[in-house]
Parts: structure tokens; sequence; C-alpha cells
């Protein structure tokens, strides 16, 4: 993989370029936004590790644009903030996971392996969690192998849970994945097309993080 490391600790930049390239990957660093503003479009990254505290500008900032931009680009966050409203506005504006300092370097590859190979399958136009695979151009799933049968609405929620696999997605985003292809929705549409489709997939497949929403598999950190 082409990493860009977009971080002002050079001690920490070192390190991981060192691990980093001894497992095959190529990375290039830069140390602030104009920087990384001025590199992100001058070649082709596999993924972005993304720190929040930098000089001339916060690493939120570089969110702010960047998946209009930069749509098939994985972004970790790899950041000493680990607030609850920090990480939030991170995965609200577009990270697709965010690991806090200090790290064990085995989860950072871990983790960056994970955005790497979702955004593949997205690519592909299938995406799944275990035996529970959705084909999204042709708008069928399987389970197992077998056709599932999803109405309309409960395809485009479990689709949008899928494509966010591991973050917790807010019923308010959820009811937004449905409204503009659907119009008006009930006051607790979402919680029933939920209910029915606990009923197709395994068990604890869809998991409710109680104030914040669903989640399919581990809860964002």
């Amino acid at each position: 993989m082409h990493l860009l490391i977009i971080e002002d600790d050079s001690v920490l930049v070192d390190s991981m370029k060192r691990l980093l390239d001894g497992h095959g990957h190529c990375v290039t660093a830069v140390t602030d936004l104009p920087e990384a503003r001025h590199t992100l479009p001058q070649g082709h990254f596999d993924a972005v590790v993304l720190d929040l505290n930098l000089p001339r500008g916060d690493g939120l900032d570089l969110l702010k644009g960047f998946r209009s931009v930069f749509e098939k680009v994985p972004v970790l966050v790899l950041s000493g903030r680990n607030t609850l409203a920090d990480k939030l506005s991170a995965f609200e504006l577009g990270a697709d996971d965010y690991l806090t300092k200090p790290f064990e370097f085995a989860e950072l590859r871990a983790r960056l392996a994970a955005i790497c190979r979702r955004y593949r399958e997205q690519s592909a136009g299938v995406i799944g969690h275990g035996g529970l695979k959705l084909d999204v151009e042709g708008r069928t799933a399987w389970l197992d192998g077998a056709r599932l049968e999803l109405s309309a609405r409960e395809f485009s929620i479990l689709q949008c849970l899928l494509e966010n696999r591991d973050k917790v997605i807010s019923r308010s985003r959820l009811e937004e994945s449905l409204y503009g292809v659907y119009g008006d929705i009930s006051s607790n549409a979402i919680e029933v097309h939920i209910h029915n489709l606990r009923k197709k997939v395994p068990d604890k497949t869809i998991r409710t993080v109680h104030g914040l929403g669903y989640t399919i598999g581990s809860p964002a950190p």
C-alpha cells in the first residue's frame, strides 16, 4: 500500500515509516495541512493516516472537504485527542477509523488493512460481513450463499451499516439514507426496520449503542 502520513512528530513518523516499510508499504509523510493539501493530489494513495493536532491547522479541517475530492481514499485518524466529541466529529466528517495515542503498531497495521479491504469490496460492488453479502448495484443480498429477501428500505439501511462497518451510525443518519429515496418516513421507521432486519440476519449482527445509534461489527473506538 502507498500510505500518506500527516503527522508533525518526527520521531513517531520515523518509527512508523521504518515499521511500515518493513512490511512492504510505501510511505509518504508530511507535517502540516498546507503540505498535505499540496501532496494529496500528486500521488495515488491507498490510505491516509491523519493526526489532528497539526501546525497551521486542525486535522479535522482537512476532513471537511476531503470526501468531495478523494471519495475512495480511506482515512484513519491517529490522535492523542480521545474525547467522544472529537471522535464523533471525525466520523461525521468522513473518517473511516480512529485510533488514539499511544498505540500498538500491530493494531495500526490491522486497522489500515481493514479499512482498505472495505474500500476494495465497495469498489467491486459487493460488501459484506461474515456470511452476509450485499450486491449494491444489483440490490440483492445473500446469507451463507442463500438469497436473503429484504424490502427496499431494509436493504438501504443494511447497506448504510455495512458500508460503515465498525462505526456507530446515528438514527438520524439512517433516516437520511431513506428520506432522499423514499420521501417522508414515520418517526419510528428506523426502529421497525432494524427490528425486522434482526429477524433475517444472524443474531447480534446489528448492535444498538445506546444513545448513539447502531453498528455492525465492533463499535467505533
